[in-house]
């Protein structure tokens, strides 16, 4: 009886966790971006690796290399891209979308606008496949296995 009840506990924690998980996907968006609403806060990093890549996306250009590319805005607003190139490198590939723009100061600090989104406070943060990397999208050649995002961390 004792295995019942904890086995009917489990479930019904499971159900519960799944229940209020729930996001909101729109495709069609103003700006023609498809957007996944529902990430705050320190939940934004989790979500890189626990959301199914293959939901609606944007898709972009034609190529015979393939990515996802994702942004999660200071709103926790995720946009998220197919990008489809004949670039090999990423920072290369987003820039030549206006995804991206990068510059750097004389003492080599790097400052992004990400799809035209000027932050004054925080920074935007590269990620490969929800693990933070040291490099930049420049420096990144193109993985058809792998999710690339930019996530807004204040």
């Amino acid at each position: 009886m004792k295995k019942i009840v904890c086995l009917i506990m489990a479930l019904l924690t499971v159900t519960c966790i799944f229940c209020s998980c729930g996001k909101k996907i729109s495709s069609g968006s103003e700006n023609g971006q498809s957007e996944t609403e529902g990430l705050s806060g320190k939940n934004k990093r989790s979500e890189i690796t626990t959301r199914n890549p293959y939901e609606v996306k944007t898709e972009l250009g034609t190529g015979k290399n393939k990515f996802v590319y994702e942004i999660i805005k200071p709103d926790g607003t995720v946009l998220s891209y197919l990008v489809n190139t004949d670039y090999t490198n990423v920072g290369e590939t987003l820039s030549n979308y206006g995804l991206i723009t990068f510059s750097a100061d004389e003492k080599g600090n790097e400052t992004w606008l990400i799809n035209g989104i000027d932050i004054t406070e925080g920074e935007w943060v590269f990620y490969i496949d929800g693990k933070h990397s040291k490099k930049s999208p420049n420096e990144i050649e193109i993985d058809e296995m792998s999710i690339y995002s930019f996530v807004y961390d204040n």
